[in-house]
């Protein structure tokens, strides 16, 4: 059964009504206070179940057949994975983006560059990134970004392509000819989970 998260029409939007003898106006939504932290609670919700579903996988796919097994598993199930979590919530949409994408599928375009350029910015500078951010894309939608930050065991498949074992950069030039996703430190932002959700304009 789908989890209905649905934005439209049970969220507040602030309403800005024409001046006085004037017909009302549609006007573009207000990020308001209420607004953002609905956002928040639903995008931290299918965000942690993605987490969830992935993280066990590859885990497992680590656990039996080291950094080449989990490529070859994160090759097969993490764009369906992603998908198939996704459609579980009612009225939003569910991806992975990052600047140095290992899947093109998963290319941060024009709108979602900007913040991850940001969040690049405040880690060179010492800066705490924050849990999550929402960012109003247009009048008819609105995206929560969540940063996915390198660990340890990602640069196993993510590190210094120099550190990698020749049986796993095979593997990798083989799944993912045009990868970029390499050459990450602990720390480093690897990309973010990006959850779109629909809103409508205030009458």
């Amino acid at each position: 059964m789908k989890t209905n998260y649905s934005l439209i029409g049970t969220l507040p939007i602030l309403v800005l009504i024409a001046g006085c003898g004037k017909e009302q106006q549609t006007t573009s939504p207000k990020l308001t206070d209420a607004l953002e932290a609905d956002i928040i609670t639903q995008g931290n919700k299918a965000t942690a179940a993605l987490f969830g579903e992935l993280s066990a996988k590859l885990q497992a796919a680590m656990q039996s057949g080291g950094p080449e097994k989990a490529i070859t598993v994160c090759k097969e199930i993490a764009q369906p994975t992603t998908e198939n979590t996704s459609d579980t919530f009612a009225n939003l949409k569910l991806t992975r983006i990052s600047l140095k994408p290992r899947n093109p599928s998963n290319s941060a375009d024009t709108f979602d560059q900007k913040i991850l350029h940001e969040w690049e910015q405040n880690i060179s500078e010492g800066t705490q990134l924050p849990h999550a951010v929402v960012k109003l894309k247009s009048d008819t939608s609105a995206v929560y970004y969540k940063p996915i930050l390198t660990g340890e065991i990602c640069l196993n498949c993510h590190g210094d392509r120099a550190t990698f074992p020749p049986t796993f950069q095979a593997k990798l030039k083989q799944l993912y000819p045009n990868d970029q996703a390499t050459g990450y430190k602990t720390g480093h932002l690897r990309g973010a989970f990006r959850v779109e959700f629909p809103i409508k304009k205030a009458k």
